[in-house]
This record gives C-alpha cells, structure tokens and sequence, in this order.
C-alpha cells in the first residue's frame, strides 16, 4: 500500500475488500514502516600480476568479500580465463568448468567482514599483449547493490627473451674445421 498523510482510510474497510481510493473514514495513525531486515552483500575483487612472460606461469586470486549487514548463504563466484591460457588449475574451492575457460566455484557461507578466495594458476600464451581474468559474483537474494560483483585483471603478456646469440666464424666452429689443425 502506498500512503500519503493525507489519505483517509479505514482498518475495517481493508478486511471486507475496500480500496484505498474508497474512502471509507478515518487516517493512516498506526501506519508502521518497517526497514527491510539486513542482507548479505557481496563484491568480487581480482588480483594479478600486471605482466607476465609468454610460456610462463601466473597466478591470480579471486577474492569475495561480504560488504553486507548479515552472513550470506552459499554461493558461487564464476571465474573466467581466456582460452588461450594453458594448464589451467584453481584451488580454494570446488571448482568446475562449465565452458572453455568459465569455471564455477562453489562458495560456502561468508560471514560479514569476512571473504572467501580461489586462487587460479595458468600458463601464459606465446601471444603477446593484454588479456583480461575475470569474476563475477551473481547477485543473491537480498542483495541491496550488484555494482560491486565484477571484478578484472588486465595482464599484458610479453615476448620472452630470446636466448644467447651463438656467433660461429672460423676460429669458432665446433667441429674446428678450417683452423689448419
């Protein structure tokens, strides 16, 4: 029911089925406006390294904190890894892949103030340039803001060093060929 002070309205009238716009007599005196009880809020915060070379292996932390008035139930945080990345693991939860790349995570309760994490370690691709891991909390009942549910980690992923330049001229030739020996 929406109420303006200066509707009339009558207790008895509800109970045989009258509408607010009958008047029926009387006022709003004991209209009670309660706050809705408190709820779990949940954010996604990711970390990483900010380079990483080609061929080696990053890890990256999917952190999900309760910002919220109360403890949450289960839940999940959904991680995803660009495809390109190799030998995948995720520890900290149970995990399982529902897509290349895309895991689910199950979460168990976080009580307020409080987070759970899943750590996430892949082998950086020979491609060189920025890719993006990801979380994302989906929005759970009660939950009063879900700006806060996505997260991201840009890596740039760098050329590895090439290795030590050989040089052979004549007096370098492994098999000494050509030395007069």
């Amino acid at each position: 029911i929406v109420a303006r002070t200066t509707d009339t309205f009558n207790r008895n009238a509800t109970r045989v089925g009258l509408s607010s716009s009958q008047n029926a007599g009387g006022h709003f005196d004991d209209l009670l406006v309660a706050a809705p009880p408190p709820s779990a809020g949940l954010s996604a915060e990711m970390n990483g390294p900010g380079t990483l070379t080609a061929g080696s292996t990053g890890a990256w932390t999917a952190t999900v904190r309760n910002v919220g008035q109360a403890a949450s139930t289960a839940g999940t945080v959904v991680v995803t890894v660009p495809s390109s990345f190799g030998s995948v693991t995720l520890s900290g939860s149970s995990c399982t892949s529902t897509g290349v790349g895309v895991y689910s995570c199950a979460l168990s309760a976080i009580s307020v103030g409080q987070t759970a994490a899943v750590t996430i370690q892949a082998v950086a691709p020979a491609a060189v340039g920025p890719v993006v891991v990801q979380a994302h909390v989906p929005v759970i009942p009660g939950e009063i803001t879900s700006s806060n549910n996505d997260a991201a980690r840009t890596t740039t992923i760098r050329a590895a060093a090439a290795g030590p330049i050989v040089v052979l001229d004549e007096f370098d030739r492994p098999d000494q060929s050509d030395l007069g020996i």
